[in-house]
Formats: C-alpha cells, sequence, structure tokens
C-alpha cells in the first residue's frame, strides 16, 4: 500500500498531527532557552550549572554523535558506531 492509499484511511485531524510532527523544530536561541527553562530535580539543576558554565566559557555544547564518539575514545573502544 502506498502512502496516498494509507493517507486517505487516515482521519484529516490524525494527518495534520502527523504532517506537523515530520516538521522541523524550530531552533530557539540560548537566550530563550534560558529564560523558559527551569530545572526541576537536583540533579537537573547540577547539569543546568554545568552547561551555563560550558556557554559562559565560550565552549561550544557538543552533539548527540560528538558525545558518543568521546565516549567510546574514554573507553578505549575503536571502530564504527556504537
Amino acid at each position: 500500500m502506498d502512502k496516498r492509499q494509507n493517507s486517505k484511511r487516515m482521519p484529516s485531524a490524525a494527518r495534520q498531527k502527523a504532517k506537523r510532527l515530520r516538521e522541523p523544530i524550530p531552533d530557539e536561541s540560548e537566550s530563550e532557552v534560558a529564560t523558559h527553562f527551569v530545572p526541576q530535580t537536583q540533579f537537573g539543576r547540577r547539569l543546568w550549572k554545568i552547561r551555563q558554565r560550558i556557554l559562559a566559557g565560550g565552549q561550544p555544547l557538543l552533539e548527540w554523535k560528538e558525545i558518543e564518539m568521546d565516549l567510546r575514545e574514554r573507553r578505549g573502544e575503536h571502530g564504527g558506531e556504537a
């Protein structure tokens, strides 16, 4: 069954929601994130402070792929994806 046939069977509201889920999430500036986010736990506050120190020091935040690569290097793993 192709996508067109499948979408005809899906109710309109569900199609609209699915379409919104596929759209990219707009980037928010760091200042927008900083003014909207409030950590709820002690661990979250600790991570938030670490993040703020990194940004204040002028370092860029790592992407997930970079974090995974760093972990593999620290563990002495070599080669492909984990």
